[in-house]
């Protein structure tokens, strides 16, 4: 395999996971985490809050419900692993357990009285604790670190004919330590199975019929099988001569992956990616779609060959090195700053982050970006695309300076960290 053809199947796949994380991080998640909730529920203080401070992963989900507190408190009471298990996908979350693969569909007795401190199971291996148990109101799991680490709150709300439950979810993430596969793997399993846990105590309270676990079988077999698809895709993306067909099965398959375990969500979904595109747009103007054109039609048409001649291997791999290293500053900012947002705001709470990448450069979200504009282009193999690149330079200064006014004006004691941190965008230089 050519060198030129391998940094072309590189960056292919790296593009497509990008393009990936991005959907999900600004179109899908903000949804996800707020699945059933109304803004005023998602904004309300709730048992619990204080126990996990600065959470990496906060969701609010809610469901109404035709019945009273006291109709719905024992479902929510009995609940856990070799217990009555949690209503939702019991093909997984009961595997192995004590009582059955089959969640309760009666209220159990001798599950109605949990205490303070007891343990309530997740898993065979992993378990939460009961930190408060209020009868027919609320009842709080919480993790063991202490401070805790994580905080699980189901809460009812009577209304008028109805009532709300409301589960609320913080966790904050390991990322120094192993458990941060588990709190990954809770990234993206939690939006599947709280919603499927809600809609299992309301059916439940209602007197409704429960799924058959076929129904569950079929969309565990669609996971499954989309998964697969999609590895061997990535794989064939290296071995087949035309590799962009395998590429395009591999967007596919991802696709149908994502749909299968987030179809519930599919509508709020796309309407949140046109919005975030469409903010893009507004922004960024025709430069950065232009840009992206124009390296395939200079590799189409050889304007940069005419001109100053092929952009040598080694400038390329210099240039993907740098935008792979874009990429991961942008997982650096996120991982140290739970309140990087792509709108200029500041929420209640908010703290002045002057650690990691923000020791570096008081805006390290921006230089990530512009570093990515500037050499993409070359790691694309085009000199005629880097002008264009460029033109999105000034865009992301005037934005840095309007958002360094707003946040002097709003965020107490950003203007004391701008005399401690001198460099805005690059170090030892601006």
């Amino acid at each position: 395999m050519r060198l030129r053809s391998l940094i072309a199947r590189l960056f292919s796949i790296a593009g497509l996971f990008a393009g990936v994380l991005i959907g999900y991080v600004f179109g899908l998640r903000p949804v996800l985490l707020r699945w059933g909730a109304t803004p005023e529920e998602t904004a309300r203080a709730m048992p619990g809050d204080g126990l996990v401070a600065n959470p990496t992963f906060c969701a609010t989900r809610a469901v109404t419900i035709r019945g009273r507190p006291e109709d719905i408190w024992p479902w929510i009471a009995q609940m856990g692993y070799d217990r009555a298990g949690f209503y939702g996908y019991d093909l997984i979350e009961n595997l192995g357990s004590i009582r059955g693969i089959r969640s309760a569909e009666q209220i159990v007795p001798e599950l109605q009285h949990p205490a303070v401190g007891d343990r309530v199971y997740m898993s065979r291996i992993a378990y939460l604790s009961f930190d408060a148990v209020v009868p027919n109101r609320y009842l709080i799991w919480r993790g063991s670190d202490r401070p805790a680490d994580s905080a699980f709150t189901w809460a009812i709300y009577p209304m008028a004919s109805h009532a709300r439950l409301v589960s609320r979810i913080r966790i904050r993430y390991h990322w120094r330590d192993r458990r941060i596969l588990l709190d990954l793997f809770t990234e993206f399993a939690d939006p599947v199975a709280v919603p499927k846990i809600l809609e299992g105590i309301k059916a439940r309270t209602e007197g409704q019929e429960p799924p058959p676990l076929q129904t569950q079988a079929v969309q565990v077999a669609v996971w499954v099988l989309a998964v697969l698809e999609s590895f061997v895709a990535v794989v064939f993306v290296f071995r087949w001569d035309a590799w962009w067909k395998a590429w395009a099965l591999a967007v596919v398959s991802i696709g149908v992956l994502l749909f299968a375990l987030y179809a519930r969500q599919a509508v709020r979904m796309a309407a949140g990616l046109v919005l975030v595109l469409g903010v893009a747009l507004r922004l960024l103007r025709p430069a950065f779609i232009t840009a992206l054109i124009i390296p395939g039609l200079d590799h189409r048409l050889g304007w940069s060959r005419t001109l100053l001649g092929d952009v040598p291997v080694w400038l390329s791999l210099i240039a993907l090195l740098l935008v792979s290293g874009s990429w991961l500053m942008v997982f650096w900012v996120f991982r140290v700053n739970n309140f990087a947002r792509r709108t200029i705001e500041v929420e209640a709470g908010q703290l002045v982050i002057s650690s990691g990448p923000y020791a570096l450069v008081r805006h390290p979200m921006y230089a990530a970006s512009l570093l990515m504009f500037l050499f993409w282009p070359l790691a694309l193999g085009s000199y005629v695309a880097c002008p264009v690149f460029a033109l999105l330079i000034p865009f992301y200064v005037y934005r840095l300076l309007n958002e360094e006014k707003f946040l002097r004006r709003e965020l107490p004691g950003y203007s004391e960290y701008c005399l401690r941190s001198r460099f805005r965008l690059v170090p030892y230089v601006w």
